[in-house]
């Protein structure tokens, strides 16, 4: 249909979009089901490049490990979800990390705690998530820290002295 544009490969959008006013092929002028939702399909022209994936905070972004198989869009969404579900994670989303075939992937995925559950595979000490707001407050099972982060302090040089006079004077008490 379009030749100029060489079409390497056909991939199947992530999420269903809204189709308003859909009849879906009655000709009597009235929609039984005005409401409908469908899954575009795009086509993605020249050599394949993947897509970056966004990686909020507290998620993992992980990929599939058996490179030797190949997977149709529905079957490696539903292999993400089954991922993540197994250490108690939600998907987020997921992308195709390599083509090998005629609507075959190779799959790459983010996975995030449920909302509202903390990030269960722990934090190191100073992680900005294990802090509290505003500074100061404390987080209950926290490991103490300094009240206060270590910042460089501004320096005023008209009150310090050079360095050179500090080692003149260790020599002298020599």
């Amino acid at each position: 249909m379009y030749p100029e544009l060489q079409i390497a490969r056909v991939e199947q959008a992530t999420q269903a979009i809204p189709m308003e006013r859909w009849c879906g092929g009655s000709r009597s002028g009235s929609c039984a089901h005005p409401h409908h939702q469908v899954v575009p399909f795009r086509c993605l022209p020249g050599e394949f490049v993947s897509e970056a994936l966004l990686v909020p905070e507290g998620c993992r972004f992980l990929h599939q490990e058996r490179m030797d198989q190949c997977e149709s869009s529905t079957r490696r969404h539903q292999e993400a979800q089954e991922a993540c579900s197994s250490q108690g994670l939600i998907l987020h989303g997921s992308g195709m990390l390599l083509p090998c075939g005629s609507d075959r992937f190779r799959v790459e995925y983010v996975c995030c705690p449920p909302p509202g559950t903390p990030d269960p595979s722990g934090t190191a000490v100073g992680d900005p998530s294990t802090r509290s707001w505003p500074p100061g407050s404390r987080v209950e099972g926290a490991e103490d820290e300094e009240e206060e982060e270590s910042f460089p302090q501004p320096v005023d040089d008209y009150f310090v002295e050079p360095p050179q006079a500090e080692e003149e004077e260790e020599e002298e008490r020599v």
